[in-house]
C-alpha cells in the first residue's frame, strides 16, 4: 500500500526538525557559524522511458535536448543549501511542464505525451569525516502525464486519450563526497538511492560537480546529473506508470550569504 502524502510530510517535518535540533545543539558546542547557498540553474537533458496510463498501450519517449526545449512550456530549478562544519541542510526543486512525441510501437500509429512535474527533494547530511557526508532525504514528485494518441486496427482502432496525475514520496539514502582544491575550485560527486517500494518502486539518482568561485558572494558550476524513476500504482483505468529517466549538463550560477 502507498504510503500517504500528509504521512509522507509529516514524516519529512520530524526528520528535518531532529536534524535542526542536533544541529543547532553542535552548534551551541562548538559554535559553527552557518553558510547559506542558493543556486539556480537550466539542465540540458535527455529524456528516455516509458509511460503508461489507464489501459492505453504504453507509449515509449526519447527526447534530446534540442526536443525538450522546443517542446518545454515552463521550467525552473532552484538549489538551497544551509551548511556549517558538521551539517548540512538541502532543498532542491525541479519544476518542468513539456509537450513531446511518443515512438510508434505496440500498435500506436501516433502519439503525443504531456508531463507536468515537480520534483521537491529535502535532505539532511551529517559530515563523517572532512571529505564525506551521509544523510537522509525526502523526495516529493507530483507528475500530471497524459497520452494523446491513434491506434491501428488490431487494437480497436481510433484515437484515444488519457491523463492521470500522481503525487508520491521516497525517502532517500544520500552519499556526497567532497575534494579538496583550494579555495576556488570546488568538485563534489553525489548519489542517492531510494523509494523501496513506498513511494517509487525504484528510484535513484548521481550528480558530479565542479565549480569556480569567482568571490564570497558569486560562483559559477556546471554539472551531470542522472535521476532515474521507476513508479507504479494502480490498474485498469486507474494505472499509471512512469519508468523514465533524465540525464544531462546542468548550467549553474551561485550565491554565497
Amino acid at each position: 500500500m502507498k504510503i500517504k502524502l500528509s504521512q509522507s510530510l509529516f514524516v519529512l517535518a520530524l526528520c528535518l526538525a531532529a536534524i535542526s535540533k542536533s544541529s543547532a545543539q553542535d552548534s551551541t558546542v562548538v559554535k559553527n557559524k552557518w553558510h547559506y547557498l542558493a543556486q539556480p540553474y537550466i539542465m540540458s537533458p535527455v529524456i528516455n522511458g516509458t509511460i503508461g496510463l489507464g489501459q492505453l498501450p504504453d507509449a515509449d519517449i526519447h527526447a534530446n535536448a534540442d526536443d525538450i526545449f522546443s517542446a518545454m512550456q515552463f521550467g525552473a530549478m532552484l538549489y538551497f543549501e544551509a551548511h556549517n562544519d558538521h551539517w548540512a541542510l538541502s532543498s532542491d526543486m525541479i519544476h518542468v511542464d513539456l509537450i513531446q512525441d511518443a515512438e510508434s510501437k505496440r500498435g500506436i500509429i501516433s502519439a503525443e505525451a504531456g508531463t507536468k512535474q515537480l520534483i521537491w527533494e529535502a535532505a539532511g547530511l551529517r559530515r563523517i569525516n572532512p571529505w564525506f557526508d551521509a544523510g537522509i532525504g525526502l523526495r516529493l514528485v507530483n507528475m500530471k502525464s497524459s497520452l494523446d494518441m491513434d491506434v491501428d486496427s488490431a487494437l480497436g482502432g481510433g484515437h484515444r486519450s488519457k491523463s492521470i496525475t500522481e503525487t508520491w514520496v521516497d525517502p532517500i539514502i544520500i552519499g556526497s563526497v567532497k575534494l579538496p582544491a583550494g579555495k576556488r575550485w570546488l568538485f563534489q560527486l553525489r548519489a542517492d538511492v531510494g523509494g523501496f517500494g513506498i513511494g517509487s518502486d525504484f528510484t535513484w539518482q548521481a550528480q558530479a560537480d565542479v565549480g569556480y568561485r569567482l568571490s564570497k558572494l558569486l560562483q559559477l558550476g556546471l554539472s551531470y546529473r542522472i535521476l532515474a524513476i521507476d513508479y507504479q500504482n494502480g490498474s485498469g483505468d486507474d494505472r499509471f506508470l512512469y519508468n523514465v529517466d533524465m540525464y544531462g549538463p546542468a548550467l549553474k550560477i551561485g550565491f554565497n550569504f
